[in-house]
């Protein structure tokens, strides 16, 4: 019985949504429509059953999301970083 506190981020959302952006974007599942379809599936049925179930609000999955945004913008800012100088190096 969770009680419904210290709850916004959604953690859950946070990683349904890393797992799912993982399985589309990395090659091996990528290529895979059905492993991604089943994805999108599990993604939404996850993250709706935690509103059913009244252990987050929908101002908690949309905080998650915004968070999933933020992380994900700053990791390609250090790759793209990361690559440029690594390119420099070689040169």
């Amino acid at each position: 019985m969770d009680t419904c506190t210290n709850v916004c981020p959604s953690i859950h959302v946070y990683n349904t949504l890393c797992v799912h952006y993982a399985v589309c974007t990395w090659e091996e599942t990528r290529i895979r429509k059905a492993v991604v379809a089943a994805s999108w599936v599990l993604m939404i049925l996850i993250n709706a059953s935690i509103v059913f179930l009244k252990q987050h609000s929908i101002v908690d999955g949309f905080a998650a999301l915004g968070l999933w945004i933020v992380i994900e913008g700053l990791l390609r800012l250090a790759t793209v970083r990361r690559n440029r100088k690594a390119e420099s190096l070689s040169l």
